[in-house]
């Protein structure tokens, strides 16, 4: 199972969260997930998949999260540094918009992805749980744990981090 982070800060609208980790061979699992306490509405989260990884997000104001998919697979019983970048891009035409990139061992993956607005965020004394090694749940059965070890886990508010940190 994994673990609740008691202490909560916002993400700002440019963070990065770096993640040490070994996932067992085919299997799921989220590696970090700030959410409302019953896990139905993730603001941001990482979840690991055999072949893919998965972001969950919801944009600020939303009530609804929306996902970008990955094509890697972590679930190898190798260790990885895992580098997810969200920064905001004011100087989009009088728009906002946010640029998500992921990282691992320093290579990323696919292209730098926009999502059209800012990264939403939950009020730290409110509904807000921040898990990593799983996602808040209702229940005990549908956390969706991270199946291996998880070394490390930083995040980095209002930086967008190009690399994994040492």
């Amino acid at each position: 199972a994994g673990i609740e982070v008691t202490k909560l800060d916002t993400a700002g609208q440019t963070a990065s969260i770096a993640i040490r980790s070994l996932q067992r061979k085919g299997e799921s699992g989220y590696l970090f997930a700030k959410s409302t306490g019953s896990g139905g509405l993730r603001y941001y989260a990482l979840y690991s998949r055999p072949g893919s990884v998965m972001f969950y997000y919801t944009l600020n104001g939303a009530s609804k999260h929306d996902s970008l998919r990955f094509e890697i697979d972590l679930a190898d019983e190798r260790e990885y540094r895992v580098l997810l970048t969200v920064a905001l891009d004011a100087s989009s035409e009088g728009s906002l918009a946010s640029f998500v990139t992921l990282r691992v061992d320093d290579v990323q993956i696919g292209a730098r992805r926009q999502i059209d607005g800012v990264l939403g965020d939950c009020d730290p004394d409110g509904d807000c749980k921040l898990h990593v090694g799983q996602r808040a749940a209702s229940s005990q059965s549908s956390f969706y744990g991270f199946e291996g070890i998880i070394y490390e886990a930083q995040m980095h508010n209002h930086v967008a981090l190009q690399q994994y940190p040492l």
